[in-house]
């Protein structure tokens, strides 16, 4: 257990001292014996600037993210493209009732059904006189 410790805490502090942009701050790891307050301290000061760096980097690239999306929704409303129903695009749109139907409902009574056209299918066309 004490390898797996040793090994965790040194990847840790190799991991901000190779990729930190703040690694020019490390000390060296010659002032942990000469000067162990300073050391640490400096340790200290190279996380918490790496930590608040990483976190205005997210903060912008979530800024950044939220205005692709506001200039999206202006281009389509400008262009009058509809925005997508994730809701309608799985149960499909509401067919609007009129308000006779809407009445009838709320008073339980039966509309008489209205005679829907029905389509007779047109003659196929031929290609060519053979199909």
């Amino acid at each position: 257990m004490g390898a797996l410790f040793a090994m965790a805490i040194s990847t840790f502090f190799m991991n901000y001292a190779y990729n930190s942009p703040f690694k020019d701050l490390v000390p060296p790891i010659s002032d942990l014996w000469h000067q162990p307050m300073y050391f640490f301290a400096a340790w200290k000061n190279v996380i918490a600037l790496h930590e608040k760096d990483k976190a205005a980097k997210a903060g912008e690239h979530r800024t950044r993210h939220l205005d692709d999306i506001a200039k999206r929704q202006y281009y389509m409303k400008v262009h009058g493209i509809e925005a997508k129903d994730p809701v309608a695009v799985v149960f499909g749109k509401d067919e609007g009732k009129s308000e006779e139907e809407l009445e009838a409902a709320a008073l339980g009574q039966v509309l008489p059904l209205k005679p829907e056209l029905v389509d007779t299918p047109a003659q196929k066309k031929k290609w060519l006189g053979l199909w």
